[in-house]
């Protein structure tokens, strides 16, 4: 499927979406001030994700609270799907797909926590995840980066009692050369040179690395 098709089949689906809204919001939600709402959920998620993630998290959902903010919309009982198209529209070019679809499965998580509180349209849910674009094969990456100061902490774990094991290795590399998974899985013994102390990406197409 190319993108044009891809991009056609969303826009009706958002559509049929937005109309599902507009014909069954309920009109007995509880007000909420978003970056209140931003504020409670993130400190409720901490209790069980690491603080890399909360942070990711926290980045991609100010995006939309500060977008928010701007229009003037301080109460989420009034959000509309309009305003969820709006939104995606005003930041799909400045992202990739895989960022996008991060930063709306963000909000689309933290609108289900809004739900719950009786604060946002059920409906709204659904329509996002209409919105969240789709990902080609080789597009699915994630794009969450571990905390630098998470990571020495890790190292110097791996250091101290699991020195020169598979995963400090792996873990020093990857922090050493900033190098992808597909570069490390294709080192040899031959790449190695303890005594310069270098490790040197060789490029095999010949064997498939």
């Amino acid at each position: 499927m190319d993108k044009t098709t891809r991009s056609n089949e969303e826009v009706f689906a958002a559509v049929s979406g937005l109309e599902a809204v507009a014909q069954g919001r309920r009109d007995d939600l509880q007000s909420v001030v978003p970056r209140q709402m931003m504020d409670e959920w993130l400190d409720l998620i901490q209790q069980d994700r690491s603080m890399s993630t909360v942070e990711s998290y926290r980045r991609r959902l100010d995006q939309f609270v500060a977008w928010l903010e701007d229009r003037g919309i301080m109460d989420l009982s009034t959000l509309s799907g309009r305003d969820l198209v709006e939104y995606r529209d005003v930041r799909r070019p400045k992202l990739a797909d895989t960022s996008l679809q991060n930063e709306l499965g963000t909000v689309r998580k933290w609108l289900e926590y809004g739900v719950a509180l009786e604060s946002v349209e059920p409906s709204l849910v659904d329509a996002l995840g209409h919105l969240i674009p789709a990902l080609t094969s080789g597009d699915d990456a994630s794009d969450v980066l571990i905390d630098p100061d998470r990571c020495r902490s890790i190292l110097e774990w791996l250091s101290r009692y699991e020195y020169a094991s598979r995963d400090h290795v792996t873990l020093q590399l990857l922090w050493d050369t900033g190098c992808r998974l597909s570069g490390l899985r294709s080192l040899d013994t031959e790449d190695v040179d303890p005594e310069a102390r270098t490790v040197t990406f060789r490029d095999r197409r010949d064997t498939g690395t």
